[in-house]
């Protein structure tokens, strides 16, 4: 049901409306545009201290709008959900941060303390691993107490945690004596949690790189890892489960029976996510999650309703060609909801409608800045570039309004201030933190350091955001090295020879072995067997083979091998 109430042209009113709100109903809301709606969506967060589940029509969108969040929220306040960036059906895993950042926005959205979470329409329709299994799976650790290192290890591995000699990604886990180094998906880095019989004398965030530690914590929360747990009293139910679908499909033993001996052993089967159903005798559905207090902000309600049609038509299709290969795959309705049911359930929550154009709902006023970069962009005198900026400064201070110019990093936010002084616009010394700019009622010009997507002069709340893009054109963007490929691997150093010297980013000078297909905690797959000082050995997933290049040295010159875990690779490279 929508609110048609007056219509405030304010945030302020419209936070009213929806503190009003009462079950099920929704109060559409027009004139937002760019980060506008990040800003407003911040302030229904800092002013009702409620759940905020944002829902935006793509990936691309979604992650825009958590970076705008993040200009005005701390970044605990905010949690994206990401799609798992894996087709439909297909038994492929998700990279070990989309997993992470996937258990981070689910366990937020099961506790009590308010998070804004955000995500795109499809991952609505896709069911998830129940709520309960997220709870009963975290993993309580608290320094001074008792804990059982080996009833610890079993519940990791439990957890989803890969045992390896090092940690380097998330959802792995190290044992070394009494030390156990885990890498989860709730911290920034891994934890190392040292032991003295079954007593936790410490919790010691560490730096991955020099393994330095960075600090104590009293107590630790190690969230599951992935969404797919195979206990051990489930494994038999999990595969009739499998057998029976198979049987449907009237497949035969050779497309089945290797997932069929995993689930058996409880081993870690790559592409689990697609095996959910299988899995789990119950999944759960994000609505499952949803807090019933939250508000549920849809942006753009049209496009979302086109994002969960195009989607569902995608299932349909990946579904048809696994049929067509004769491969395994779950009934499309055990893991993927009917995108009219998951529309009709979110119109069904309280919340608000962004509207991209005038709706019969409230209407904010709203005005870009894009006057402002194209008379700039048409000065040819460089002396007087900034001159329509500081002529829209000195208008907008006149009228009493907050003006804030974003700038990237703290070099251009004091060229910006320089800029400006030649203009006479005088600006604090001390940069504002974008953080302040909600509640924030003090006129004038400030300038602050952060991103944001784009600016915004919100009329009747008398706040300007101008951000270093509209005033000194687009960055320019250096395109990322990609991952390279096995194949491109061997191309490109087909004379590499088991013995050959290779050289890690993180872990510095080492010898290669041999690339070999193996089993680690379950994990079939292609490694390259690398050894250092005193024998260790570490092995590399192919996928990772961006870390590493060959050595090349001084021709007849043997390098000394460096340690592994040890600091001297990272004083080598500060050198």
């Amino acid at each position: 049901m929508s609110q048609t109430e007056s219509k405030p042209a304010t945030v302020t009113g419209l936070i009213r409306l929806v503190s009003n709100l009462g079950q099920g109903q929704r109060q559409a809301v027009s004139g937002l545009a760019g980060s506008s709606k990040a800003y407003c969506i911040a302030q229904l967060y800092k002013t009702l201290q409620r759940h905020i589940f944002v829902v935006l029509s793509g990936d691309d969108e979604a992650e825009t709008f958590v970076s705008d969040l993040r200009f005005f929220l701390d970044d605990g306040a905010v949690a994206h959900l990401p799609s798992t960036e894996v087709l439909p059906f297909e038994l492929q895993s998700p990279h070990p941060e989309v997993s992470g950042a996937r258990m981070r926005a689910l366990s937020g959205l099961t506790e009590a303390r308010p998070v804004i979470t955000v995500t795109a329409a499809p991952n609505l329709l896709c069911r998830v691993m129940p709520k309960d299994a997220v709870i009963l799976n975290t993993i309580t650790i608290t320094a001074g107490r008792t804990h059982q290192m080996e009833r610890l290890i079993d519940d990791l591995a439990a957890a989803g945690y890969s045992r390896m000699s090092m940690v380097e990604e998330r959802g792995e886990m190290s044992v070394r004596g009494g030390i156990i180094d885990i890498f989860s998906p709730g911290f920034d880095c891994p934890l190392r949690i040292e032991f003295f019989g079954d007593d936790v004398e410490s919790i010691r965030p560490f730096d991955i790189v020099t393994q330095r530690s960075k600090g104590t914590l009293a107590e630790a929360q190690i969230l599951p890892c992935r969404e797919t747990i195979i206990e051990a009293g489930s494994r038999q139910d999990a595969r009739a489960r499998l057998i029976e679908r198979a049987d449907e499909l009237g497949l035969e033993r050779s497309s089945w029976e290797t997932i069929s001996n995993k689930l058996r052993d409880g081993a870690v089967i790559s592409g689990m996510d697609a095996l959910l159903p299988v899995i789990h005798e119950r999944l759960d559905t994000l609505f499952d999650y949803i807090n019933p207090a939250a508000i549920v902000a849809l942006i753009d309600p049209d496009s979302i309703a086109a994002a969960f049609k195009r989607s569902s038509e995608e299932t349909a299709s990946a579904a048809c060609r696994a049929h067509e290969k004769k491969a395994f795959f779950v009934r499309p309705e055990s893991l993927y909801l009917d995108h009219a049911y998951a529309l009709g359930r979110l119109r069904a929550i309280q919340g608000i409608d962004v509207e991209p154009l005038k709706s019969s709902g409230v209407e904010v006023i709203v005005k870009a800045n894009n006057e402002i970069r194209r008379e700039i962009s048409l000065k040819r005198d460089a002396e007087f570039l900034l001159r329509p900026l500081a002529d829209k400064i000195a208008e907008w201070t006149a009228e009493g309004r907050r003006i804030y110019l974003t700038a990237h990093n703290k070099g251009q936010a004091e060229r910006t201030r320089e800029l400006l002084d030649g203009y006479g616009i005088k600006t604090p010394s001390a940069f504002a933190a974008s953080r302040e700019l909600i509640g924030l009622k003090q006129s004038g010009t400030a300038i602050t350091i952060g991103s944001l997507s784009s600016g915004f002069c919100l009329e009747g709340e008398g706040l300007v955001i101008v951000t270093e893009e509209e005033i000194f054109g687009e960055r320019v963007k250096r395109r990322a090295a990609t991952t390279r490929s096995l194949d491109a691997f061997l191309s490109q150093l087909q004379d590499l020879q088991p013995g050959d010297h290779i050289v890690h980013r993180l872990h510095g000078i080492g010898l290669y072995l041999e690339l070999k297909r193996v089993s680690i905690d379950g994990i079939d797959g292609d490694f390259l067997l690398l050894e250092y000082r005193d024998g260790d050995k570490l092995y590399l997933p192919v996928w990772r083979l961006d870390l590493i290049s060959k050595y090349h040295g001084v021709e007849g010159a043997t390098p000394e091998l460096d340690k592994l875990g040890g600091t001297g690779w990272a004083k080598t490279k500060k050198a």
